[in-house]
C-alpha cells in the first residue's frame, strides 16, 4: 500500500512538472506571437509616480524576500506621455532582470527625469554584477540570454516598446559594477 502511494506521489509530481512546463511554453509562445506583431501603443499623459508606486507595491514581497531595496525618484513634473500598460511592462521586465542579477542584498534605483524640455529620461540601475562588454551589444537581440531558464525575450520586448514610443534605450555597465538602462521618451504628443 505504501509503495502504491509512493508511485502515485511520484506520478503526481511528474504530472505537476509537465503542467508547469506546458504553462511556461504557452507563455513563451504567446510572447513570441506578440513580439512578431506590430507594436500598438495608446499614449496619453500618465502620473509616473503612481506607476512606480504600483510596481513597488506588487513586487514588494519579491524584493523583501531577496533583501533588495527599490528606490524611486521623480525629478520635475509627474506627467509622462506614454502607453501606461506598455510602460509598466518596460519597468517590470527591467525590475525582473535586476532582481535576478542582483541575487541577494542590494539595491535597484529608478530615476525619472522630467526636467528636460524635449524628453523624459528613465534611468534604471542596479548594483548587481553588471553586464560584460561583449554581452552589452547583444542584450537586445531576440533570444539572447545568459540565464539558464531565460527566454531572451524580456529586453527585446522592452526595446520594441521604447521604439514604438519613438524613444531610445541604451545600456551601460560602470566599472564599479551594476547595470544602467537609460530610456529616453519624447515629451510631446506626436505619437497620438
Amino acid at each position: 500500500m505504501a509503495r502504491r502511494a509512493g508511485i502515485e506521489d511520484a506520478a503526481q509530481s511528474a504530472l505537476d512538472g509537465i503542467r508547469s512546463e506546458i504553462r511556461r511554453l504557452g507563455g513563451l509562445t504567446s510572447e513570441i506571437i506578440d513580439f512578431s506583431k506590430p507594436m500598438v501603443i495608446v499614449p496619453a499623459w500618465h502620473d509616473i509616480t503612481s506607476i512606480l508606486d504600483e510596481i513597488s507595491a506588487v513586487h514588494a514581497p519579491v524584493l523583501e524576500g531577496a533583501s533588495i531595496e527599490l528606490d524611486t525618484e521623480v525629478q520635475g513634473p509627474r506627467a509622462v506621455y506614454c502607453d501606461r500598460d506598455r510602460t509598466v511592462q518596460i519597468l517590470v521586465n527591467l525590475l525582473t532582470n535586476s532582481v535576478e542579477a542582483t541575487r541577494g542584498p542590494g539595491s535597484i534605483r529608478v530615476m525619472v527625469d522630467n526636467t528636460l524640455a524635449d524628453r523624459t529620461e528613465i534611468v534604471f540601475s542596479d548594483d548587481g554584477p553588471g553586464i560584460g562588454r561583449h554581452n552589452r551589444f547583444r542584450v537586445f537581440d531576440l533570444f539572447f540570454t545568459t540565464k539558464a531558464a531565460g527566454s531572451g525575450m524580456g529586453l527585446p520586448i522592452v526595446q520594441k516598446i521604447v521604439d514604438a514610443h519613438g524613444g531610445l534605450i541604451g545600456v551601460e555597465s560602470p566599472a564599479s559594477g551594476g547595470a544602467v538602462f537609460r530610456i529616453r521618451l519624447p515629451r510631446n504628443s506626436d505619437l497620438a
